[in-house]
């Protein structure tokens, strides 16, 4: 699937940048006004993820968008 590669960043830089800020996936939950489930479905690649929600989650993690979708070496590939 086109998109895939792409999301499979997003999703490694999401959860590095959760854990980096100790934010926990029912913190981010709560912040965000999803389900626990939600939060981890997203992370492990079992739910597809909206743009809204992208921005959601950057703003409520506190990083830049960049971070998120930038392959970084570190687990991305």
């Amino acid at each position: 699937r086109e998109g895939e590669p792409a999301l499979k960043i997003l999703r490694g830089n999401l959860r590095r940048e959760r854990v980096a800020r100790s934010i926990s996936q029912q913190e981010l939950a709560v912040l965000l006004g999803l389900n626990v489930c939600t939060i981890c479905k997203i992370e492990s690649g079992q739910l597809n993820v909206r743009w809204e929600t992208i921005q959601r989650l950057w703003q409520a993690i506190g990083c830049s968008l960049s971070r998120l979708v930038e392959k970084t070496g570190k687990g991305n590939s």
